[in-house]
């Protein structure tokens, strides 16, 4: 599971780098207020759109190609999808639900995510009865798919092939 959280991820986002502002507009304005906005993103890049979503999204690293992809993605999603999802994602509560995942699992995190910073991906990892591994991408954002997309199939194949040889023991035992 890439860059993800289970919880309390507005009040622990690095987009505004200070926690008490940050804090302060979510209780001023609720998860409604500002995610919730159904405005249409402009149809075209700007220089201030597009080093708004290098900023929120991206590590150093990644390529102008990376971030236009990514922008076009955000403009092409509807604004009521947008406003419902981020709505949606700044409620999501799965602490308790965690512990319940009982397959091999891998959580990657990107070491610079604002959106869901590596502590989520920590505290995932904690809670997981079956965590393969945690991997922590160096001078990696949010996106890691665009990223990182050798690194990630790396893990996935791993991934599969741990689930291969349990499933052969298992077979094996029969």
């Amino acid at each position: 599971m890439p860059n993800t959280g289970v919880g309390d991820l507005v009040a622990e986002s690095l987009l505004i780098p200070v926690p008490a502002i940050a804090n302060a507009l979510g209780a001023a304005f609720g998860p409604s207020g500002v995610l919730g906005l159904r405005t249409p993103l402009p149809r075209f890049s700007t220089p201030l759109s597009y080093a708004m979503v290098r900023y929120t999204a991206f590590g150093p690293n990644a390529s102008p190609a990376q971030v236009a992809f990514y922008e076009r993605m955000l403009v092409a999603c509807p604004p009521d999808v947008r406003a419902y999802t981020w709505v949606a994602i700044s409620e999501l509560d799965l602490h308790r639900a965690i512990p319940l995942l009982t397959v091999p699992t891998i959580v990657i995190a990107g070491e610079l995510d604002k959106l869901t910073p590596p502590s989520h991906a920590r505290r995932i990892a904690e809670a997981l009865p079956q965590l393969e591994r945690l991997i922590v991408l160096p001078e990696t954002g949010h996106m890691t798919p665009l990223e990182r997309p050798g690194q990630l199939s790396d893990a996935l194949a791993e991934l599969a092939a741990v689930a291969a040889r349990r499933w052969d023991s298992a077979v094996a035992a029969r």
